[in-house]
């Protein structure tokens, strides 16, 4: 992968392009910004092309895309960008549908370039289960994460079970790799309940666990174990005018990070196009207070993002 460039991830994605003469072509484009209460902030923007391989299923898709992205904090400023190659392919199998997914590029930093991507199958055996098998490596976005080239690889396997035509149980078992040496186990698991189908209202319980078996490396949120339980309401609801979905949800629990206790809460509000159409827009909005790669009592986290495909 050393002499993997730009260059490269360009002529696959023209050849790609023009090797695909009766499929629709798109645009893509997304603008995401976060910010915490730590002062790291991020700004991102990316704009891509594609095709469409298939007129019954989106799924089935190629495409290329550049992103640019800054990243400050008090005593750092640091801009990057990244090119890769995405797509998608639908299967039948004896076994019920499977849908793969790709993504694969590199990120250009100061003095630092590195290959990331992802590689994701998911399924559905039977109308009740769904699982999902994903393969990523990324950067770590935090201070030290970013001044000290720190990477990481993470494999997770989800499964989504519907118990009854009201009760939803899901999980996540994974592993998460990182440079600095430190192995992380993940579990996750989510039991939701509907109140009205009418209404698309909703309630849940929620709880994530892992442990680290470097802990507190300094490069980010690091406890020896950390674990959370939420309860949250969300809802969905069909706006007709703008062919989409509007939803959104409200949870509050508690973390406790080595025995350290504190309360959490997390809002989420999110606008988003009707699926199994050529175009497609997001756009989401939220606050989260529990730990990701930074963490700990009082941390909060704050998101705004938007994106678009549009064939042409």
């Amino acid at each position: 992968m050393s002499r993997y460039t730009s260059v490269h991830v360009l002529l696959f994605a023209v050849w790609g392009f023009c090797n695909l003469a009766k499929a629709q072509p798109f645009v893509t484009g997304e603008v995401g910004f976060s910010n915490d209460s730590d002062g790291f902030q991020t700004n991102s923007l990316s704009a891509g092309i594609g095709r469409y391989m298939s007129d019954e299923n989106f799924y089935d898709r190629i495409g290329y895309k550049h992103s640019s992205m800054n990243f400050s904090a008090p005593g750092l400023s640091m801009h990057g960008n990244s090119d890769s190659l995405f797509g998608g392919k639908a299967f039948s199998s004896p076994i019920g549908p499977i849908n793969g997914e790709f993504e694969l590029g590199k990120i250009n930093l100061p003095a630092n370039v590195r290959t990331i991507g992802s590689v994701q199958v998911s399924g559905q055996p039977t109308r009740a289960v769904n699982y999902e098998v994903r393969d990523e490596r990324n950067i770590v976005e935090s201070f030290n994460g970013l001044n000290n080239r720190v990477t990481y690889s993470s494999r997770t396997f989800a499964i989504d079970y519907q118990f009854t035509p009201l009760i939803n149980i899901a999980g996540v078992l994974g592993q998460l790799n990182f440079s600095d040496q430190n192995k992380r186990m993940l579990w996750k698991a989510k039991a939701t309940y509907v109140l009205s189908e009418e209404k698309g209202i909703r309630t849940y319980f929620k709880s994530t666990r892992y442990s680290n078996s470097v802990p507190y490396t300094g490069n980010y949120f690091s406890p020896a174990s950390f674990q959370d339980y939420q309860i949250g309401f969300g809802f969905r609801r069909r706006l007709s005018i703008l062919r989409g979905v509007l939803s959104g949800y409200a949870e509050a629990g508690s973390q406790s990070a080595d025995s350290v206790n504190s309360p959490i809460h997390g809002e989420q509000i999110k606008l988003e196009a009707f699926p199994n159409r050529p175009w497609h827009y997001d756009v989401s909005i939220g606050i989260q207070t529990s730990a990701g790669t930074s963490g700990g009592a009082n941390y909060e986290y704050r998101y705004a993002k938007a994106s678009v495909v549009w064939p042409f």
